[in-house]
């Protein structure tokens, strides 16, 4: 079932605005849905929504084999495509090698100066 290949959705998503745009980061998913430790992880997707808009993808994070290995990674990205005074909502999905999508993570609001 896909509960056997699907990611364990992250709930660790964190976010905050610097010089050169908003930087987010996540801690990697090591179960499927069922509990099982994962060992495929291919990658993850952001999301970037504005107010009153549905959010879009804005970048496809590889993960490269020796990461896939280490448990313990952080991952991040750096949204550079921002403007001052403008409000900004994140969320993560992480995916298999055989591109099973897990669910939306937990969302991060960024309010830039």
């Amino acid at each position: 079932g896909a509960d056997q290949e699907r990611p364990k959705v992250i709930t660790s998503l964190v976010s905050k605005p610097a010089a050169d745009g908003v930087h987010l980061e996540w801690s990697r998913p090591t179960n499927y849905l069922n509990g099982q430790r994962m060992d495929d992880l291919g990658g993850f997707l952001v999301f970037r929504g504005v107010p009153d808009h549905v959010a879009e993808q804005i970048a496809d994070v590889k993960v490269s084999d020796r990461e896939r290995f280490r448990p313990e990674k952080r991952f991040e990205y750096v949204d550079k495509d921002v403007t001052k005074g403008g409000h900004y909502y994140y969320r993560v999905i992480s995916y298999t090698l055989d591109n099973y999508y897990s669910q939306p993570s937990n969302m991060v609001a960024v309010t830039l100066d």
